[in-house]
């Protein structure tokens, strides 16, 4: 019954990718693009936390192929913004601008543990004032 919504869900992403050309997108102000987004992202956070079920794995595999990436176009390509803002201005962006929502939602995904360590390291290595990005000690937003 619960991998009922589950496969729902795919088909839903699937649908989105197929019409759109992109995976949907969990930092929009589009809710539907923003949710469909979400889920994705939380199911390749338990992929990498390995809490996926089996079931679970065989919907995503058949339902949405290609639906795991490890650092993909989409999110190099948002990483790199982030580090040349960063680079140019010195200081993070306003919270109403997205890159501060994306790095939010990496953020919350680091310290979870389920951002992969290889995306943590990228901006720990490539983005100014944030060498201990992820650290559960570390200050949210510590530039310096």
């Amino acid at each position: 019954m619960a991998n009922n919504k589950f496969e729902t869900l795919a088909v839903a992403v699937s649908g989105y990718k197929e019409k759109c050309g992109s995976w949907p997108n969990p930092v929009t102000t589009d809710m539907v693009e923003a949710s469909l987004g979400g889920w994705l992202s939380e199911c390749r956070a338990a992929f990498d936390a390995d809490t996926l079920s089996v079931e679970q794995l065989e919907i995503l595999n058949s339902r949405i192929p290609g639906w795991y990436t490890k650092v993909g176009p989409t999110w190099e390509n948002r990483a790199k913004t982030l580090s040349s803002y960063l680079l140019e201005n010195g200081s993070l962006p306003d919270r109403s601008h997205w890159l501060h929502q994306w790095l939010t939602v990496q953020s919350g995904l680091a310290r979870c543990g389920f951002l992969g360590q290889e995306k943590v390291q990228w901006i720990r290595n490539h983005c100014l004032g944030l060498s201990d990005f992820g650290a559960p000690s570390a200050p949210l937003w510590k530039i310096g």
